[in-house]
């Protein structure tokens, strides 16, 4: 159990530095894309969406953002993506549950909104 722990870990740590690494050759264009797909991993602040045998990391966003607005994710959940796009990463704006339900993460600029109010985001109005 200790080895599938600290192997998840590394996992993580390499899709991070990946993730970071891709981030910086994407630029923020506001086309926005809809991915429909299967949860098949929850590892906040990432999860994995399979679309039409394409794996995709999907960031999520601080944990705690997450559980101030109450959203949660299940493997094997169906979902619509609706978001950006870089790669094999998927940055939500938001996304649609099978039962209709809608998680929020973006405002229509592509802001964050768990940023909203601080740093980055009042040079950008």
């Amino acid at each position: 159990m200790l080895v599938r722990k600290a192997l998840l870990g590394m996992v993580v740590l390499v899709l991070f530095g990946s993730a970071s690494f891709a981030f910086q050759r994407c630029v923020w264009n506001n086309n926005y894309v809809e991915v429909s797909g299967e949860i098949s991993g929850v590892s906040p602040p990432v999860a994995f969406v399979v679309s039409e045998g394409n794996r995709y990391v999907m960031r999520l966003g601080p944990y705690w953002f997450w559980n101030k607005q109450g959203y949660k994710l299940s493997k094997g959940e169906k979902v619509k993506i609706v978001g950006w796009r870089c790669g094999k990463m998927l940055f939500p704006k938001e996304i649609v549950k099978a039962d209709g339900s809608v998680l929020r993460f973006r405002d229509k600029r592509g802001m964050p909104l768990w940023r909203r109010g601080r740093g980055w985001t009042q040079r950008a109005r």
